[in-house]
Formats: structure tokens, C-alpha cells, sequence
């Protein structure tokens, strides 16, 4: 398969994984980044080796680029999707990938109108040891679901005008790390629940710091906690009649636990992929080959992040900020 051609919008950290990720397949290869600021720009591009650096309209313009990885704060997301896609360019974006469902509708709409990929940047989904959790799951390894649990958080920065807590940014536990634990936790139960419930706090500069999830459904209950305010433990567990699965930092693992319901670990999995280079730069190696296969076989979108999972987790969103 012919490499796609990407060029980056957004010379920001999470970009690095993905020029990581780029450099250990043969599936892609970056030929520009952009950036706001042109220093940033070049400096990111000297740093990595990219042919060439500009501005955004440069990268739209440039007939040699196919498509677009965004990875700028999420603020931004939904007008330079809606640019790259009336230019031709397939995307695919950091996640979130929009901020609500009005957002979803817009892009997905372009997207399936123009015939061109948008997926969400969901590399979590891409992780062997989460599909393996799914594939246990699936095969009844557990039994019937009953409970699930995924606690999550960190201290983020104080400073108001750090990303993560600036609502001009479109800072907020939701959007950062909220979206792990939906689209992840989704992805490996294999269906949507019946009705979700939300809780939330707000910090001092009005965003959500603390958010909570309960997934109902016909016979399991999956409890979901995210929070910007402390480092905690990060503790994930998918309990059913049978027996139970843990994982270590899940969507981050490398490995996984399957137990029966005596507490006997009857099989663990480790992610065995040599091409790893730090945290999480296997999934994204994986989705960078997705998004090149989706590509290179006129999708406009992936069947492991569909535009509907994507959708549904912004009507998520919009219920928990709206209350």
C-alpha cells in the first residue's frame, strides 16, 4: 500500500506520539506540520525531520498533502475539520473530537457528503490489550457483565490559562480525559447502554474538574470517575459471573488480567509489539495504520471509531455540561 501523506495541524506534545507512531510504520509518512505561530512550526519540523512547515491555509493548498492529523486544543477542532474537509483533505483529529453534538452533526455530515475519512483520534481503541479485554468479554470469559469501574485523574495545572482549565480552550475533565473513558469503556462492553446518568463539579475557572458516569444497562451498572484536581490510582475492572478482568492504567496497558471468581488469575496478556516506544505509542501506530487503510479504500470512516460512537459520546457531554 502506497503511503498516505500527512501533514500535521497543531505542533503541540501529543503530535510528537504521532510522528512516533509514523516513523515505526510504512503505512504514512508526514510531509508538513503547521502551526499558529511559524516558530513553533519550524522548530517542530527541524526537531522531527519534516520536508516543510506553514501556516494552515499553506497545508489546505498543498496538493502533495491527503490528509490531516489536528492535533491543536479542542476549541479549534470543528472549524479547521470543516477547512481541510472542503479542501479535500481526509482527517483525523485528536480526540475530542468535537465539543457537542451540534459539532458531531456538522462534521460527520461533511465528511460522509465529501466522501472523505473522518475518524477520531480514539488510539485507545487501537491497543491489543483493549481489544483483548473486548474479546474476553465478548467470548463470555466473564460470564454476564454486572459492574464496571474506571477511576482516573491526575492534578492538573493551576495556572488559569493552562489548556486544561481555561473554558477559551475548551479545558475540562471531560474533553481531556472523560472521552478515554467513554469511548474505551464502550468499545469493550460491545454495545450502548440504556440510559447514562452524569455528576459534575466545576473548578474555580467555571470548567468540569470533576466528572462522574454511570452507564445503565439491562443487567450491569458501569461506574466511570474522572477528575482533574488529584493524582489517584488508576484502577479499572469489568466484573461478571464468572469471573472478573483488571487491567493495569487501562486505556494505557500493556497488559491485562483475566480472573474466575475465586480470584485464580487464569490468563493474563501482554502486549507483545516491539515496535513500542513509551506510553501508548503502540496505539497510535495502530490507528495511524487504520486511518491509512480507511483511506486507501475510500471510507469515510473506520469501523473500529464509527462516526455513531463519536456522536454518541458528544450527546454525553452535552448532558453533563448542561447541568
Amino acid at each position: 500500500m502506497k503511503p498516505v501523506k500527512f501533514a500535521i495541524i497543531g505542533a503541540g506534545g501529543i503530535a510528537q506520539q504521532f510522528v512516533k507512531a509514523v516513523n515505526n510504520t510504512d503505512k504514512a509518512e508526514i510531509i508538513m506540520v503547521a502551526s499558529k505561530d511559524m516558530e513553533k512550526a519550524k522548530a517542530f519540523a527541524e526537531k522531527h525531520g519534516i520536508p516543510s512547515y506553514g501556516s494552515y491555509e499553506e497545508v489546505y493548498n498543498n496538493p502533495e498533502v491527503e490528509a490531516i492529523y489536528l492535533s491543536t486544543t479542542h476549541n479549534f477542532h470543528h472549524d479547521i475539520i470543516i477547512e481541510a474537509l472542503n479542501h479535500g483533505k481526509h482527517v483525523l483529529c485528536e480526540k475530542a473530537m468535537v465539543l457537542s453534538e451540534k459539532e458531531a452533526l456538522d462534521v460527520i455530515s461533511l465528511s460522509q457528503e465529501k466522501g472523505l475519512l473522518l475518524m477520531e483520534a480514539m488510539w485507545s481503541r487501537h491497543n491489543p490489550a483493549v481489544k483483548k479485554v473486548k474479546e474476553w468479554i465478548k467470548e463470555g470469559k466473564i460470564g454476564r457483565l454486572v459492574t464496571g469501574n474506571l477511576s482516573w485523574g491526575f492534578e492538573a495545572s493551576h495556572d488559569p490559562k493552562h489548556r486544561l482549565i481555561n473554558p477559551d480552550l475548551a479545558g475540562g475533565a471531560a474533553w481531556d480525559i472523560g472521552v478515554y473513558a467513554l469511548l474505551t469503556t464502550d468499545y469493550v462492553i460491545g454495545k450502548k447502554p440504556l440510559e447514562v446518568k452524569t455528576l459534575c463539579k466545576r473548578g474555580e475557572t467555571g470548567v468540569d474538574m470533576i466528572d462522574h458516569y454511570a452507564l445503565l444497562y439491562d443487567d450491569a451498572i458501569v461506574s466511570l470517575t474522572c477528575n482533574l484536581y488529584c493524582n489517584m490510582p488508576f484502577l479499572v475492572s469489568f466484573n461478571g459471573t464468572k469471573g472478573y478482568i483488571k487491567a493495569d492504567r487501562l486505556p494505557f496497558a500493556d497488559r491485562v488480567y483475566l480472573y474466575d471468581s475465586n480470584h485464580n488469575l487464569i490468563e493474563e496478556f501482554v502486549d507483545p509489539d516491539e515496535r513500542k516506544q513509551g506510553v501508548n505509542v503502540n496505539g497510535f501506530i495502530y490507528q495511524v495504520e487504520e486511518a491509512a487503510r480507511c483511506i486507501r479504500e475510500g471510507l469515510c470512516e473506520s469501523p473500529v471509531v464509527p462516526h455513531e460512537d463519536s456522536l454518541w459520546s458528544t450527546r454525553i457531554y452535552d448532558k453533563l455540561l448542561s447541568e
